[in-house]
């Protein structure tokens, strides 16, 4: 199901997690540590959590909101159709696969030797639902970079066009993990 989404980053958002919490009780705080995939050549959000690989492709931005739709979720050993899927979503060249299927070492090694770059972060995540948006605030390491984010999605583009004012981010810029996790990479 295709999703727009709005997301913000920085030091300390907890004003933003404060009128969030106004609106709607957030769920228990789930923590998760996750292995981003990140090509220079593409936006593609692909990045690995509890054992599966999760792809999602940028499809649009449109009224500063980017509309990404999930294209796989597979889990280890991966198949050498996913593999392959995974290296066109972030717009590389597959390489001649030798094996039927992947596990999570070999896999990485193949990703790593083909100019992926390999971002391990941990989050702490509460998830909020209101005019009918998903929302998350989230306490996020970023290769030991601490950062805090706010996101709104929604299949609705003025669901979430609301909920962001409502709750005080709309004149934020919108960045994605992928495109925060590479200005954290360029600036140190």
């Amino acid at each position: 199901m295709n999703r727009y989404e709005f997301r913000i980053w920085d030091r300390d958002l907890a004003s933003v997690r404060h009128e969030m919490e106004r609106l709607a009780s957030p769920s228990e705080a789930v923590e998760s540590n996750e292995i981003y995939l990140i090509s220079n050549a593409t936006d593609c959000i692909a990045k690995i959590r509890d054992e599966l690989l999760d792809i999602k492709v940028l499809l649009k931005v449109e009224r500063r909101l980017e509309q990404w739709s999930p294209i796989l979720k597979a889990g280890f050993p991966l198949g050498a159709s996913a593999m392959v899927q995974m290296f066109d979503s972030l717009k590389l060249i597959p390489p001649r696969l030798t094996k039927a299927t992947y596990e999570f070492e070999d896999f990485l090694d193949e990703a790593v030797k083909r100019g992926i770059a390999t971002v391990r972060t941990s989050k702490l995540r509460s998830h909020f639902k209101f005019d009918r948006c998903q929302t998350e605030f989230a306490k996020v390491n970023i290769d030991a970079i601490g950062r805090e984010t706010v996101a709104v999605e929604s299949e609705d583009p003025e669901a979430v066009l609301a909920a962001i004012t409502r709750i005080g981010i709309a004149d934020r810029e919108n960045v994605s993990y992928v495109r925060n996790i590479e200005r954290l990479r360029t600036s140190n």
